[in-house]
């Protein structure tokens, strides 16, 4: 599974888990995946559902959050 695939089973898994609800939120989530904002070494991290480094003691939000 690539990495389009899996932030697109994410958030999937987070509209089924009742997390995600505004249709606007969720299409904008489907067209700009956090990947574009980390650091290279946390992107292959991109489709998990946690906080991750950005760096100097930085952290870019979970998906849910």
């Amino acid at each position: 599974m690539d990495q389009k695939e899996q932030w697109n089973e994410l958030i999937n898994n987070l509209v089924r888990r009742g997390y995600l609800r505004s249709p606007r939120v969720i299409q904008a989530l489907t067209k700009v995946s956090r990947i574009d904002f980390l650091p290279q070494q946390a992107k292959k991290h991109a489709a998990i559902d946690s906080p991750l480094s950005i760096r100097q003691g930085q952290t870019i939000s979970a998906p849910h959050g």
